[in-house]
């Protein structure tokens, strides 16, 4: 996680990310970057004592490098939500400062989570491997967790009546043990532990009413809050002031006062809907001179009327920013189920055929068919012979793609014809259901009352 731009901290997240890749038997050969930073002569050196090439973008045209861009934005995003949500749910242990654990959880997730047709995961792509990770190691960002006390992960004993676990926060998995290690937080210490005798609590159903209210002793010990419990204000959106008059603006745009941003922000182009001003926008200057309003300025310009409430204020707006979160939390409660949610490969007849493997269902469906067929299932009559007070019922096609449960690979295209079940009568036969298959359940209960029994005497 960098602090600033610096030339050493760049080229230290530059061997860091090479670092990682080399790992992954991955090398770098080339980078695509933007213009600046990357242009320097640290930074140039480095990539000639390694053989390495680079290119850049055109002169104020990030979008060249969009996928890049589209990446940091979600990571924003998705790390902005898990850090909310965490405060809201759990306020007097969670704070905002823990803003780097959550960004590298959000990006464990998006790198370990399948996102492809063919059910495969980023990082499986990036290293060619075929193993994906279980989902079930992924845990709510901020939760509760609690950890085994030491000296029992120990096997040695301890007092019966001493508590056998101490509570912390969940900072996501560790980046230097195995996916299923934990990170934890001490609530007392402020100090993050990698565990592995954990127990996460994914919906803060232990947080009480008075742990809202109760102040977390890593706080203090971390300088964030004093003893008194008073902590320092909720960071704000910075001061457009101050950043119009920053080397941001590379001196295009420079000291522009209080009433000149308050002219602008009354101007009527300057609206939620319109996020762009036209390029001829010209912006007022002390000196009397007009210069093309940047594009810096102008998104500046945007965000500030469209965002004018604190950091704090919008943790007030959970229940409506989260509503998804809550589902999609319900529906990780089975992994497995929850892995083959997210992967869609249950669908209806008009997606598989719009899939780019429709030829595997439409060999599916001719097996389908022919079983029915050889099996004598049916009897094909003439609609003119179905007698007139009977229904005739629609049938409807449910494809999926069965996975290896390891690999995630798909192995087999399924195809199954039913009879649509939303044509029955309420009051005639609408409770009249069957299925055509026999739950796992049910076999084990009857194999165990065959053992119990000695077996089915036949009459």
């Amino acid at each position: 996680m960098q602090r600033s731009t610096s030339s050493d901290e760049t080229l230290e997240a530059k061997r860091a990310f090479e670092s990682f890749c080399a790992t992954r038997n991955v090398k770098i050969l080339h980078y695509h970057a933007d213009n600046g930073r990357f242009q320097d002569k640290a930074f140039m050196c480095d990539l000639h004592s390694k053989g390495q090439t680079i290119s850049f973008c055109g002169v104020n045209a990030h979008f060249q490098n969009g996928i890049a861009e589209k990446r940091i934005r979600d990571l924003q995003e998705k790390t902005r939500k898990m850090l909310l949500h965490a405060i809201e749910r759990w306020p007097s242990a969670v704070s905002i400062h823990l803003w780097p654990y959550a960004l590298r959880t959000a990006n464990d997730q998006m790198n370990y989570t399948p996102d492809n047709v063919d059910g495969t995961s980023r990082l499986e792509r990036f290293t060619n491997s075929q193993v994906s990770t279980h989902l079930k190691v992924f845990h709510t960002w901020g939760c509760p967790i609690f950890a085994l006390n030491n000296a029992l992960q120990a096997g040695s004993s301890i007092p019966k009546w001493n508590s056998r676990a101490r509570l912390g926060i969940n900072l996501g998995l560790s980046p230097k043990h195995a996916r299923s290690v934990s990170l934890v937080l001490n609530l007392t210490t402020g100090n993050a532990s990698p565990q592995f005798h954990v127990i996460h609590d994914d919906f803060f159903e232990t947080v009480k009413d008075e742990d809202r209210s109760r102040t977390s002793r890593w706080l203090v010990e971390a300088g964030l809050i004093n003893e008194e419990g008073e902590s320092n204000p909720v960071p704000r959106m910075p001061n457009f002031e101050d950043s119009f008059r920053s080397s941001e603006n590379n001196g295009e745009i420079e000291n522009v006062n209080e009433n000149e941003i308050n002219e602008l922000n009354s101007n009527e182009e300057i609206q939620a809907d319109r996020p762009h001003l036209a390029d001829d926008t010209q912006a007022p200057r002390r000196s009397h001179r007009n210069r093309r309003m940047t594009q810096r300025m102008r998104e500046s310009l945007v965000q500030q009327s469209k965002n004018n409430l604190s950091f704090a204020a919008e943790i007030g707006e959970l229940e409506i920013l989260h509503e998804d979160d809550y589902r999609i939390q319900e529906a990780m409660k089975d992994p497995i189920s929850f892995a083959g949610l997210i992967e869609k490969d249950t669908m209806y007849y008009h997606e598989a055929m719009g899939a780019p493997d429709r030829e595997e269902f439409i060999r599916a469906i001719v097996k389908e068919i022919n079983d029915h067929i050889d099996g004598k299932h049916w009897v094909i009559i003439n609609e003119s012979d179905v007698p007139n007070d009977a229904i005739i019922l629609d049938s409807v096609w449910s494809m999926k793609r069965k996975r290896n449960i390891l690999t995630r690979q798909v192995y087999k295209w399924k195809a199954r014809l039913n009879v649509h079940g939303g044509q029955q009568e309420y009051a005639v036969n609408f409770y009249e259901t069957y299925a055509p298959v026999v739950t796992w359940y049910a076999i084990r209960m009857l194999l165990t009352l065959v053992l119990l029994n000695n077996g089915f005497r036949s009459k």
